[in-house]
C-alpha cells in the first residue's frame, strides 16, 4: 500500500515548493501530476515558473486536468508523485459539469475523492476491490451518473501502463513515457526500494503527495458558484485528510503538521 500525504494551505503558502522538496527527499522516482489547465497568459505563465523548479530534477511531468484516479493507475510501486493540486481539479470537473448542464454535488466530490484515494493507496489492480468493500461507494454508487459508468469500471479498466486519453507526459529524456514496471524476477518479494535519505519510505510501496487549498477561511463568497466551489472544496479537504497518513498545513512556507508526523521523523 502507498503512503498518502496531504499538504494544505492558503494561496502562496509555500504548499508546491514544499511538496516538491519533500519528494525529492523521498525519492529519485519523481511523478509529478498537475490538474492545471492552460486558460490565459497569466496561468501559462505560473505553469512555465513551475516547470522551470523542476527542471534538472529528474521529473517526469503529466498534465491531466480531471482523470486523476486514471492518471495515477498506471504509475510504478515505488518513488514518489506529487498531485498539484485538488483544488483545481474540483474547478475542472464544476467546469465539465456546467458544460453538461449538470451540478456537481457534494456527494460527487466526495465519491469521486474516494475514487482518487483508492487507487493512490493501492494501485489500479487492487482499487476495485477496495472500492466494492467500501459501504460508502456501495451507498452511493447508483446516484452518481455524471461519467455514465461506474466507478469500480472506470478504475478496473484504467490499463497501468496507458495514460488517460488527452494526457500530455513531459521530462528528461527517456522519461517522455509513463515509466513500464519490470518483470518480477525469481525469488523478489518486494519492489525496488526507494533511494531518498530521510523521509524513506519502506521498500515496495510508494509515497502519493496532494496538494490543495484551504478555501473556507475567509468571506462568504458572494457569487452561488463560489459558494459551491467552496462546499467542495471543503468536502473533498475532509475525506483526504481523514484518509492521508499524515496531514501539513502550510503557514507563510512553515509546514505545521496537523495530523502525524513529519515523513522525516521517527
Amino acid at each position: 500500500m502507498a503512503r498518502i500525504i496531504l499538504i494544505t494551505g492558503g494561496s502562496r503558502s509555500g504548499k508546491s515548493a514544499f511538496a516538491q522538496q519533500l519528494a525529492e527527499s523521498i525519492s529519485e522516482t519523481r511523478i509529478y501530476l498537475a490538474t492545471c489547465p492552460v486558460v490565459d497568459g497569466e496561468m501559462a505563465a505560473r505553469i512555465a515558473r513551475h516547470r522551470r523548479d523542476r527542471e534538472d530534477r529528474s521529473w517526469l511531468t503529466i498534465e491531466e486536468e480531471t482523470a486523476l484516479a486514471e492518471a495515477l493507475g498506471w504509475g510504478p510501486d515505488t518513488g514518489v508523485i506529487v498531485v498539484d493540486c485538488l483544488t483545481l481539479w474540483i474547478n475542472n470537473l464544476m467546469y465539465g459539469a456546467e458544460q453538461r448542464g449538470e451540478t456537481l454535488t457534494e456527494d460527487d466530490i466526495a465519491y469521486k475523492a474516494r475514487e482518487v484515494l483508492r487507487v493512490a493507496r493501492f494501485g489500479a489492480e487492487d482499487a476495485a476491490a477496495a472500492g466494492k468493500a467500501d459501504p460508502e461507494v456501495r451507498a452511493t454508487a447508483n446516484s452518481i451518473n455524471h461519467s455514465g459508468t461506474p466507478s469500480e469500471t472506470l478504475i478496473s479498466e484504467a490499463a497501468p501502463s496507458e495514460l488517460p486519453a488527452g494526457a500530455q507526459a513531459t521530462g528528461p529524456p527517456g522519461m517522455e513515457a509513463p515509466p513500464e514496471k519490470p518483470p518480477p524476477k525469481p525469488g523478489d518479494t518486494a519492489s525496488p526500494a526507494f533511494t531518498g535519505t530521510a523521509a524513506t519510505a519502506p521498500p515496495g510501496t510508494r509515497t502519493v503527495i496532494f496538494v490543495t487549498n484551504e478555501v473556507g477561511m475567509g468571506i462568504v463568497p458572494e457569487h452561488p458558484g463560489g459558494r459551491l466551489f467552496r462546499d467542495l472544496a471543503g468536502r473533498c479537504n475532509q475525506v483526504f485528510a481523514r484518509e492521508a497518513d499524515t496531514v501539513a498545513f502550510m503557514v507563510s512556507g512553515i509546514p505545521m503538521w496537523i495530523k502525524g508526523k513529519s515523513p522525516g521523523k521517527k
